[in-house]
């Protein structure tokens, strides 16, 4: 695949998809918060076209910044869930840090 973001660890995504299967041929990096034109699109198609690769992969933040844009390539999302082991002891910390806001 190649991948492409416009976030602040470009690095941690690879390793991410890397940790699924992927194999990442390549990552296009864009500064954090980019928006995207057609023109980068044709640009992140044009890459792989030249590597042989047919499948885009970004970011589920990168994603909402596609919108209106309609890659031809195949492109996927990454999606990212956060899930603590001890969710418990997570809320109780936020609302200790609530309170100490409040006093």
């Amino acid at each position: 695949v190649i991948a492409f973001a416009g976030i602040g660890n470009p690095a941690g995504f690879r390793s991410t998809l890397e940790s699924l299967g992927a194999e990442v041929v390549k990552i296009v990096r864009f500064r954090d918060h980019y928006k995207y034109t057609i023109e980068d699109i044709g640009r992140i198609e044009a890459c792989a076209e030249e590597i042989d690769v047919d499948i885009l992969v970004t970011t589920e933040k990168d994603a909402v910044r596609l919108a209106g844009l309609k890659p031809r390539l195949a492109t996927y999302v990454l999606s990212i869930a956060f899930a603590p082991n001890y969710p418990e002891q997570i809320i109780e910390l936020i609302e200790n840090k609530l309170d100490m806001a409040n006093t």
